[in-house]
């Protein structure tokens, strides 16, 4: 079982238990128990001893602050942006966006935000309708713009569109999600400068509250091309045993069961509770739907509260430090478009 020492105050620790009816009955049948000729300091000290054993038996937690982690990141992100200033780059991103899906439009306010909040200039491009070439144009052209330093092709995709293609087109040096083949091959390699940004926020954050990876059992519910392969890859790159479970999984509670840290991203909102979770391990809740106008994530957290060893909410969990690092990521891919030309 791996071992957790915090590295940053970043994951608060709470309690799930409190001391309950059951407990005091349990207390005041000892003491009935010892009733018999015995004084009153022993009576009361029965009664400490036997609420204070409860009490060390409580289950402890901790629920992950995602937020507090991303402003370390982002603080990170600042300080190059200043530096890259200096010299006179301005760092700026490119969105590309080709659908006009609820999600995409709530996240563009969360990344302008978080532009604004490092120093990153930030500038959209609606590509809804667009065709596959239409869209690998537009990235052409930008590959040329030298005032551009990062190309995002925001998910979720146009169903007419094959974004492996797109990615293909892309210049590696402004692949901000580190999806070109080029970026991809060097994560196989094991060098991780431009790593997918969900990734990067979770391995970050199993590193926050002090996860050993080597020799861990991790499962990953995803296999996609942004969350899933990339991370499997860079769980393996730490020499975690790594299980990927996905839509054609015939039954993924015989790998989660099993897992040291379980990591969901699968887009059902509820899938994961207690008959899929090891007691004591760790979640990472990638997962963000809208349900009865909540957001809430692939994990049960109110069930598995008492059950894991650490969770992530949601929101406040994953999402901040995954913006965190694309902005990390676009400060990267400036520097490095920069050195290529000289400036820096």
């Amino acid at each position: 079982m791996p071992t957790f020492s915090p590295r940053y105050a970043f994951a608060a620790p709470i309690t799930t238990d409190k001391i309950t009816p059951k407990i005091i009955a349990r207390a005041v049948n000892s003491l009935t128990t010892f009733s018999g000729g015995i004084y009153g300091s022993t009576l009361i000290g029965g009664l400490c001893a036997i609420v204070y054993k409860d009490i060390l038996n409580i289950h402890t937690i901790m629920i992950i602050d995602g937020r507090k982690i991303a402003e370390r990141v982002e603080r990170q992100a600042r300080e190059r942006v200043e530096r890259l200033r200096e010299v006179g780059v301005k760092p700026k991103l490119v969105v590309l966006s080709t659908t006009s899906a609820e999600g995409a439009k709530i996240y563009e306010g969360v990344r302008r935000r978080a532009c604004d909040r490092v120093g990153i200039i930030c500038e959209r491009i609606d590509l809804t309708g667009a065709s596959e070439e239409e869209v690998i144009g537009e990235v052409e052209a930008l590959n040329q713009d030298e005032s551009v330093h990062g190309i995002l092709l925001e998910a979720p995709w146009s169903p007419d569109i094959d974004p492996r293609r797109v990615f293909m087109a892309m210049d590696p040096l402004k692949d901000v999600e580190g999806l070109s083949p080029c970026n991809l091959g060097a994560l196989i390699a094991g060098r991780e400068d431009i790593a997918p940004c969900t990734p990067r926020a979770v391995i970050e954050i199993a590193q926050s509250i002090g996860f050993e990876f080597e020799g861990a059992d991790v499962v990953v519910v995803n296999h996609s091309m942004v969350v899933g392969k990339p991370l499997s890859i860079m769980l393996l790159n730490r020499n975690a045993t790594v299980h990927v479970c996905h839509v054609y999984t015939k039954n993924i509670v015989d790998s989660t069961k099993k897992s040291d840290m379980l990591i969901v991203a699968a887009g059902v909102p509820g899938l994961i509770g207690r008959e899929h979770v090891k007691e004591g391990a760790v979640v990472i809740d990638v997962g963000m739907n809208r349900v009865n106008g909540r957001v809430v994530g692939d994990a049960r957290f109110d069930e598995l509260l008492d059950y894991v060893k650490a969770i992530t909410p949601v929101p406040g969990g994953v999402g901040p430090v995954t913006t965190a690092y694309l902005m990390l990521n676009t400060v990267i891919c400036a520097e490095r478009v920069s050195s290529m030309r000289g400036i820096i």
